[in-house]
């Protein structure tokens, strides 16, 4: 669900009188168990999408660059002590190289986008945590990935989300530049 925001009504229309204010979309309000316990801030929505192997084909900004994530591919690996002590992200990425303003070196490309998607992943997750809402259902994935060790984990998640250690590990490569050459490193 949108979640609104009040802004001064001048930012979305021109013909709005002074100290008119308006709605604006602002990112996403979470939803868990029918109850709102939280919100997505507009930045951090991709993340979501990244997560749930759901992420379309979306541009990313990095440096004097902008790259087309293609594929991702999330995969989540519990790390098991008495029953559930963390969680490790896996997310692969695969990119094009959409833009780019001069020079570039596409092992740093790589990298800043592995940063940046990263930066997204963790600020999901702690959210996940803070608000103590398993709303990425979890616990529903690993209970179906490992039904007999992980039993009861999409109902009793939430409960343990606070003390999980979460790890994401990010690997991302360039597949294409169309017709810029990605060993190019002058002007």
């Amino acid at each position: 669900i949108c979640a609104v925001a009040a802004a001064p009504a001048d930012a979305t229309d021109p013909d709005a009188g002074e100290g008119e204010m308006a709605v604006v979309p602002d990112g996403y309000t979470i939803i868990y168990k029918n109850k709102a316990c939280g919100r997505i801030p507009a930045e951090l929505a991709r993340g979501v999408s990244l997560i749930l192997n759901e992420a379309g084909p979306m541009t990313v900004s990095v440096g004097n660059a902008a790259l087309q994530i293609d594929s991702a591919d999330c995969d989540i690996e519990p790390v098991f002590g008495d029953w559930l002590e963390g969680l490790t992200f896996n997310i692969k990425i695969s990119a094009s190289l959409a833009e780019v303003k001069g020079g570039f070196d596409p092992d740093e490309l790589a990298a800043g986008l592995e940063d940046k998607v990263r930066a997204l992943a963790e600020g999901v997750l702690e959210l996940e945590k803070s608000t103590g809402c398993d709303f990425l259902h979890l616990g529903s994935a690993l209970e179906m990935r490992h039904p007999l060790r992980l039993r009861g984990a999409a109902e009793n998640l939430a409960l343990v989300l606070p003390e999980l250690d979460m790890r994401v590990c990010v690997s991302a490569r360039l597949d294409r530049s169309f017709n810029l050459d990605l060993k190019e490193t002058g002007q």
